[in-house]
C-alpha cells in the first residue's frame, strides 16, 4: 500500500525486517518542480524512483554506495498522482526520513537540500523575499566532500546581486 505524502511533509520509514521498499503517493500538478530527499540512518544505501501517473519511471537516483542520502529533483509533466519508491541498494536496510519539497519550500530549519554530483552542475534553489530583507545563505559541503562550490544570488529579474567563490575545496 502507498503512503500519501504532501510537499513540505516529513515521513519516517524503514527498509528491512519484512519492509523491502517504501511507496509514497504524491499529488502533483503540471510544471511543479519537486525535490524528493531521503535521509538515511545506519547502513541504508537508498535508491529513489519517481513514476509518473502512467507508471513510467521519470527519475531514478542511486549514488552507488552513498549512505549520506539521495535527492531527486523532477519537473512534473502532468497533473495526477506520482509514485515515489525508496529501496535499499544491495539489500541494505535501515531507517530513513522522506522529505518532499517544491521550489517554494524550505526545511524547518530554513535549509534547502541539494546535491552536486558532477563538475559544472548547477543547483537552483528559490525563496521568497521582500525589499530590504536581510538573508544569510550558507553552503555547507557534506563530510569528506571535495566540493569547491560557488554561490550566486539573483534578483527576480535574473540579475546577479551577490557572487561568492568560497574556495573551501579540499
Amino acid at each position: 500500500s502507498n503512503t500519501d505524502i504532501t510537499v513540505g511533509e516529513r515521513e519516517p520509514a524503514r527498509i528491512g525486517d519484512g519492509a523491502p521498499a517504501g511507496a509514497f503517493r504524491l499529488a502533483g500538478r503540471t510544471d511543479d518542480l519537486v525535490t524528493v530527499v531521503v535521509e538515511p540512518t545506519g547502513d541504508l544505501d537508498p535508491v529513489i524512483e519517481v513514476l509518473d501517473p502512467g507508471g513510467v519511471v521519470i527519475e531514478r537516483v542511486d549514488a552507488f554506495g552513498a549512505t549520506i542520502g539521495e535527492t531527486a529533483t523532477v519537473r512534473l509533466s502532468e497533473d495526477g498522482d506520482y509514485l515515489v519508491f525508496v529501496t535499499g541498494r544491495t539489500e541494505s536496510a535501515g531507517d530513513y526520513e522522506l522529505i518532499v519539497l517544491d521550489d517554494r519550500t524550505l526545511l524547518d530549519d530554513g535549509a534547502a537540500p541539494g546535491i552536486i554530483e558532477f563538475s559544472g552542475q548547477i543547483d537552483v534553489l528559490q525563496f521568497r523575499g521582500e525589499a530590504d530583507d536581510v538573508v544569510a545563505i550558507t553552503m555547507q559541503p557534506a563530510v569528506d566532500s571535495r566540493l569547491d562550490g560557488q554561490l550566486a544570488l539573483l534578483d527576480p529579474g535574473g540579475r546577479e546581486i551577490e557572487f561568492v567563490d568560497d574556495a573551501f575545496a579540499s
